[in-house]
């Protein structure tokens, strides 16, 4: 068996697959454990009216608040790789379960660059999660703004529930999604560890997929399923309250794949 790393983005599915995981008897995945709440974030809660969800016991930033030394070094971001290498350590070396990992969001990546080379340097198996249709992770990216929660055990929270996505930013942000996604796949993919898999084939054969990624880990076959149901609906024209502009904006670009019937 073998310890590993989901990578991926925000609203590309990573919560689903950790859920699922996590009811097979020999898998712990302790989800993000890399979580940095600066003060845009904070302020962008604020605004929202929104609150952060609970910060795991096993997370970096407990762990870095534990000792003087660390949580100063961490503050003004002095020796932190070495910081990171350290937690890593001693997180692996608890053995929560045979087969142990977390999850590793772009952005948490790119702040702490030492975490990357240490799955790298250690061979941790790498799952990587792609969202395919990138107007669908805009899209759940904003309706997390409006929404109660990130992720429900309930059908059909957002029953009704619509974003307005501003169309001179909506090129430019699936630009931003896509090239993050080809970055940390080329990072990523030097790895002889590393696995793909489309969240959209994910959702559609699951078994199949899980079948794929245990033999990735190196543990048997389970069925396993995660407790987490769909927030939004399919069909973008339901969730999009522009849908029309959005439509006729892309409809020529390269991203017109994305559009409903495309």
């Amino acid at each position: 068996m073998a310890d590993f790393v989901i990578l991926g983005t925000q609203r590309t599915g990573t919560t689903l697959l950790k859920t699922t995981l996590n009811t097979h008897p020999d898998i712990h995945c302790a989800g993000e454990l890399f979580i940095h709440r600066g003060l845009y974030a904070l302020l962008k809660r604020a605004y929202y009216g929104k609150k952060f969800g609970r910060i795991s016991p096993l997370s970096y930033s407990t762990w870095s608040r534990g000792a003087f030394g660390r949580r100063v070094a961490e503050a003004i971001g002095f020796g932190r790789d070495t910081l990171t290498e350290q937690y890593l350590r001693q997180l692996f070396e608890r053995n929560l379960a045979p087969c142990t990992g977390f999850k590793l969001m772009f952005n948490q990546g790119n702040r702490y660059p030492g975490v990357v080379r240490w799955c790298l340097d250690k061979n941790l198996k790498i799952i990587h999660l792609v969202r395919e249709n990138y107007l669908k992770t805009l899209v759940s990216r904003q309706m997390t703004l409006l929404q109660p929660r990130a992720h429900s055990r309930v059908n059909n929270v957002n029953e009704g529930l619509k974003v307005r996505l501003r169309a001179h930013r909506v090129v430019a942000q699936l630009q931003g999604i896509e090239e993050a996604t080809i970055g940390w796949s080329e990072i990523a993919g030097e790895s002889g560890n590393y696995l793909r898999v489309s969240y959209e084939q994910f959702v559609a054969e699951r078994d199949h997929w899980l079948k794929q990624i245990f033999d990735h880990l190196e543990v048997d076959f389970r069925p396993v399923t995660s407790p987490l149901k769909k927030l939004n609906r399919d069909d973008l024209s339901d969730v999009i309250e522009n849908y029309d502009e959005i439509h006729d904006l892309l409809t020529d670009t390269e991203y017109g794949r994305f559009l409903e019937g495309r």
